[in-house]
């Protein structure tokens, strides 16, 4: 859904309110990535909590594997903290933007 707008926009006139719009998009969706890692992250940080953990990995641990995935997830959570305040600002920006009216033709 959000991959086929961004495809109809990408020849379409640019009109302030729709790449606003786009960019301000672009924020809620990277917002929506950092809660679902958080997630991620919470969960995988109790995962063993009262179970056996096991794992089926090249020969690794459990606790391997689950320190291998926190930092993935630690990873994403800086990465995508980078990406939301360059959305953010992006939004800023474009809001910033408009056209000016076309002057009044001179009368002769």
């Amino acid at each position: 859904m959000i991959k086929d707008a961004a495809r109809r926009q990408q020849d379409a006139e640019p009109r302030h309110e729709d790449f606003y719009a786009i960019a301000t998009a672009s924020g809620h969706v990277l917002e929506a990535l950092f809660a679902m890692n958080a997630n991620v992250g919470a969960q995988l940080a109790r995962y063993g909590e009262g179970r056996r953990p096991r794992t089926d990995v090249d020969g690794r641990g459990p606790a391997e594997v689950l320190d291998t995935a926190m930092s993935h997830s630690a990873t994403l959570h800086a990465t995508l903290t980078q990406a939301a305040r360059a959305a953010r600002n992006l939004a800023e920006e474009c809001a910033r933007l408009g056209i000016l009216p076309e002057p009044e033709p001179a009368e002769d």
